[in-house]
C-alpha cells in the first residue's frame, strides 16, 4: 500500500495495517497474506525472506510443527526490543529491530541458508496448493 492510499484508508484498517503490516524502505507498506500476520519470531526461523519478495523455507518443516519467521528482517518498521524465548539453541535472548540495516553476522546467516534451500527447492518436489476454485483453494461457489 502506497503512502497516498494510506492516507485516504479509513482509520481502522490505518490501525489494522500498522499493527500487521511490514514497512517497506519507501515508507508503504506490505500487507501480510492470509494469516502471515500470526507468524511468531524465532532467532533460527523455518522460514525466511531477505532479498525476496515471499518467504521460502529454509529448514524442514513437519506437520503440526509451529512455522516461525525472524523479525528482525522487519527493519523499516519503528523500532522495537522484546525479550525472546523462542528455545532455540542460537536464541539471543533479546531481540531488537534492525533500524534499517542487518547486522553482517545475520544477513550472511540468512543469505547462506536461503541460497541453500533455493537450491534444493528445484530437487524437492512443490506441492501446489491451489488447484481449482478460489485464491484459498476452494471450490467456486455454486448459483443457488
Amino acid at each position: 500500500m502506497d503512502t497516498s492510499s494510506q492516507r485516504t484508508a479509513p482509520p481502522a484498517v490505518i490501525d489494522w495495517l500498522h499493527e500487521y503490516g511490514y514497512r517497506r524502505a519507501d515508507a508503504g507498506l506490505l500487507t501480510p497474506c492470509h494469516g502471515a500476520h500470526l507468524f511468531n519470531h524465532s532467532c533460527r526461523p523455518a522460514v525466511l525472506d531477505l532479498g525476496l519478495s515471499v518467504g521460502i523455507a529454509v529448514a524442514d518443516i513437519r506437520q503440526g510443527e509451529e512455522v516461525c519467521c525472524d523479525y528482525r528482517t522487519f527493519r523499516f518498521d519503528e523500532p522495537w526490543a522484546f525479550a525472546c524465548s523462542c528455545g532455540t539453541p542460537v536464541c539471543e535472548g533479546g531481540v531488537e529491530s534492525s533500524r534499517r540495516r542487518i547486522p553482517d553476522r545475520l544477513a550472511q546467516e540468512w543469505r547462506t541458508r536461503i541460497g541453500a534451500a533455493l537450491e534444493a527447492a528445484g530437487r524437492v518436489p512443490q506441492e501446489i496448493m491451489i488447484r481449482a476454485g478460489d485464491i484459498n483453494g476452494r471450490e467456486g461457489r455454486e448459483s443457488a
